[in-house]
């Protein structure tokens, strides 16, 4: 027995696109708390350094992969160096406080 088949119907079908929305990192508060106190704990200036390209190169690569360019990744880690200085000198205050009260 033979059997005759008729071809499908085609569709156009069209893709959605999407936008990637990235959580901004100089709102990442618990990451900005990290990164200043394990860079106020480098003992020496190249051990500071080092760490602290070593995050910014993480987070380069973390918005590359989102399909971020590079002057919307440089905006996005000036905010959060401006916002991991500022946790920076709060916890220098912090300390000069306490070393003041012993």
């Amino acid at each position: 027995m033979k059997h005759s088949y008729k071809p499908l119907p085609t569709f156009n079908v069209q893709m959605a696109t999407a936008t990637i929305i990235v959580f901004p990192p100089h709102r990442r508060i618990g990451r900005i708390r990290d990164v200043a106190f394990k860079a106020s704990r480098k003992s020496t200036s190249k051990a500071y350094q080092a760490y602290l390209c070593q995050v910014d190169h993480g987070f380069r690569s973390e918005l590359s992969k989102y399909g971020l360019g590079n002057s919307r990744q440089t905006k996005l880690l000036e905010q959060f160096w401006d916002a991991v200085g500022i946790q920076t000198d709060s916890l220098t205050e912090t300390v000069h406080h306490h070393e003041g009260h012993n």
